[in-house]
């Protein structure tokens, strides 16, 4: 069950979250399955995911092309499913050390809103 979903965008735009804003927060009851495991199988779901909506937008597109008679040009996507350990380890091979002080940063710049 998906218990919250959004971007985080500083502003409201009609436009769609660059992928590296957007998240979703998932509550799993699943006693079958290690951390790996599990883990696998919900980047599996979110790869499916993904590939569903993007072919959901690739068919609504047409629809629009036909009833308008204007061309649209979608990007195309290839997803890229990762855990936020497998981000930041990602992170931190391309800035070093700079990837911790922009968390610390991010997390007071959070700390002072409440």
């Amino acid at each position: 069950m998906c218990l919250k979903q959004g971007d985080l965008k500083e502003l409201y735009s009609i436009q769609s979250p660059v992928y590296a804003y957007a998240y979703a927060y998932f509550n799993l009851i699943i006693l079958e399955l290690e951390g790996e495991d599990l883990m696998d199988k919900l980047k599996s779901i979110g790869q499916e995911a993904f590939l569903a909506s993007l072919k959901q937008i690739k068919e609504r597109a047409l629809i629009y092309e036909e009833r308008t008679g204007e061309k649209l040009f979608l990007e195309e996507y290839e997803p890229i499913i990762l855990t936020f350990k497998e981000l930041y380890k990602k992170c931190k091979e391309i800035t070093g050390e700079a990837i911790d002080d922009e968390l610390k940063a991010y997390v007071k710049k959070l700390d002072m809103r409440n």
